[in-house]
């Protein structure tokens, strides 16, 4: 690539503020180091012409949505768990309605429809909890 600074005689490229803010993200991307002070986050700011203020509301707007983003796992987390345990559950209590059923009449009979039953309850209980987040069954 071109290095950006060039003779006079060429015409020097212009980039819209969309592009400079990609650009220079890529480029924070690219850079080795893993973490910036606050000191340095301000001297950035001020070489980028961003007002205390505007560096303080962008800071917080920052940290509101870390919070956000960490509930959300959170609750995908517990979801997830819940999920897990509901199934286990409907597992274990299935095998040991089956077990019964086998041991006293020899043979499967009744318990097919307290297993259903339940399955289709887990089943739509899962699709009510997953719709009520906001996603499909």
């Amino acid at each position: 690539m071109a290095p950006l600074t060039s003779s006079s005689s060429q015409t020097r490229p212009t980039f819209s503020a969309e592009a400079v803010q990609t650009i220079l993200s890529k480029a924070l991307e690219l850079r080795a180091a893993d973490a910036y002070s606050a000191e340095q986050l301000q001297e950035m700011a001020v070489e980028l012409n961003v007002s205390p203020q505007q560096l303080e509301t962008a800071v917080t707007d920052w940290q509101h949505q870390q919070t956000q983003n960490a509930q959300t796992q959170a609750a995908i987390a517990k979801r997830r768990r819940d999920r897990q345990e509901q199934w286990l559950n409907y597992a274990l209590g299935s095998a040991l309605l089956i077990g019964i059923n086998v041991a006293t009449a020899g043979t499967l009979t009744w318990a097919i429809f307290p297993v259903a039953g339940w399955g289709v309850g887990v089943v739509f209980g899962q699709c009510d909890r997953t719709q009520t987040a906001k996603h499909s069954c």
